[in-house]
């Protein structure tokens, strides 16, 4: 992989997008370890051979990061888990067609990620939204479009209180009860 010269080259660099690398192997990203200390985002759209072994690499290399998108990427729990232990200053994080993701990894995420403003989940079926339960504050955007969702989930999400944003449209249960009570419940002003 040619990215060593790339990240050799312009060693300053705060911002990488390597999105639609469908062939880029985890291997490539070990770079990361020798030059990503500056890196404030990184971009890993559709790079279907990512998986949590890279993570572990950008976890190492990458300590300052503030954005990652991880959108498509075969990562799980595990790989979050690392990451979140690492990347503590994350502020957004894009997780969508994530499919081997739970709420245990975004427990990890919330946990750890103090500073964490935005998240996307869309199309993580796996997750039912019981890893948003003590999440922060500072949680203000969240796009949960056709996930797992469950009311208690939908509970767990709003518990933070500084929700702004946020997308669970196409939920793959159907709404009856108060099953959406928790968001009329106070939170509902602050929607956008």
């Amino acid at each position: 992989c040619e990215l060593h010269k790339v990240l050799n080259r312009f060693q300053r660099l705060q911002s990488l997008s390597l999105s639609g690398c469908t062939e880029l192997p985890d291997l490539a990203l070990k770079q990361l370890q020798q030059y990503g200390s500056g890196l404030k985002a990184l971009h890993l759209d559709c790079c279907l051979k990512i998986t949590d072994a890279g993570l572990s690499f950008i976890a190492s290399g990458c300590p300052s990061l503030t954005f990652i998108s991880l959108y498509r990427c075969n990562i799980s729990d595990t790989g979050l888990e690392t990451l979140a232990e690492s990347c503590v200053q994350l502020e957004d994080i894009n997780l969508s067609y994530c499919s081997s993701i739970t709420d245990r990894g975004i427990s990890f995420i919330v946990q750890n990620c103090v500073q964490l403003r935005a998240m996307r989940i869309s199309n993580c079926k796996g997750i039912d939204g019981i890893g948003f339960r003590g999440c922060s504050p500072t949680l203000v955007y969240l796009e949960a479009e056709s996930c797992g969702l469950k009311p208690e989930g939908i509970s767990s999400i709003v518990s933070g209180e500084g929700l702004e944003y946020l997308n669970i449209s196409n939920l793959s249960w159907s709404i009856h009860g108060d099953g959406l009570g928790a968001i009329g419940a106070g939170f509902a002003a602050r929607l956008r």
